[in-house]
């Protein structure tokens, strides 16, 4: 199965806050066997792309604006 994630950050190395959260859930999902991808927003020189722990981690420069009627 595949779980996508979208987070406003993401806490690698912090102790709490929702980014920890994302992250250590993406990061046990791709443990689990499944297709785990993050999209966060891009910041600094950090890449577009890549893999970190088994997740597929995507970052944008644009903030999407999403409806519930999207999806």
């Amino acid at each position: 199965m595949t779980f996508l994630t979208l987070a406003d950050f993401l806490s690698l190395d912090r102790s709490g806050g929702l980014g920890r959260v994302a992250w250590e859930s993406a990061k046990a999902l791709a443990r689990l066997g499944h297709e785990s991808i993050v999209v966060e927003p891009r910041e600094g020189t950090l890449p577009e792309g890549e893999v970190i722990a088994g997740v597929m981690t995507f970052r944008s420069s644009r903030a999407p604006h999403l409806r519930a009627s999207d999806f």
